[in-house]
């Protein structure tokens, strides 16, 4: 199907106020775009991620205006927290009398995680919007896993998203896209860009 102009400056713009909401959101809007290049292309993709960007730095202009410096800092500051808490890999090996990482190490190891599994969601092909918005979801929970300090509300931004994806599986296949991956199908959904099954 052909771009379409104004649906993917509407979805940019609410990816914009995803992120700027929460950051954590960030995997997620990514693999739409993946998606949204991988099936619309490039001038499609930057409509998306224009339109997003536009959003964002118009949101940030008040506070850019008002002190640069604090705003940027508090954008980038990472907060390490001395303790574990909520659903994380760190709390559970505490639990159980395992060894938890220092704050040091666990951020590191965190972020090599999520690094990681979203090298390898951006590397995969998506034939069903449903699998990109899971590959999203699954980066997420990568990041919030890892992390030392995940309160419940974490979980609670991306349940909406893991309660619609039976619908967009449903939405899929109206619209004709072979089944696979979501739920119970072959997995030839996915495959590095340019190799088909």
């Amino acid at each position: 199907r052909p771009a379409s102009g104004w649906p993917l400056i509407l979805a940019g713009l609410a990816g914009a106020a995803a992120l700027a909401t929460k950051q954590t959101a960030a995997p997620v809007v990514l693999m739409l775009a993946v998606f949204t290049l991988q099936h619309l292309g490039w001038k499609a993709a930057l409509r998306y991620v224009g339109a997003a960007a536009i959003t964002l730095a118009v949101m940030a202009a008040p506070f850019l205006a008002k002190d640069p410096g604090a705003f940027i800092a508090s954008i980038t500051d990472l907060a390490l927290h001395q303790d574990v808490y909520g659903w994380n890999i760190w709390v559970f090996a505490q639990s159980v009398h395992w060894p938890v990482a220092s704050v040091g190490t666990a951020a590191e190891f965190g972020a090599a995680s999520t690094v990681v599994a979203m090298l390898v969601a951006v590397a995969l092909r998506y034939e069903r919007l449903s699998s990109a918005v899971a590959a999203g979801v699954l980066v997420t929970l990568v990041l919030l896993l890892t992390a030392r300090w995940t309160t419940y509300a974490y979980f609670a931004d991306i349940a909406p998203l893991v309660l619609a994806l039976p619908v967009l599986v449903q939405l899929d296949r109206a619209a004709g896209v072979p089944d696979a991956m979501l739920p119970g199908g072959s997995s030839h959904l996915l495959h590095p860009p340019g190799h088909a099954p």
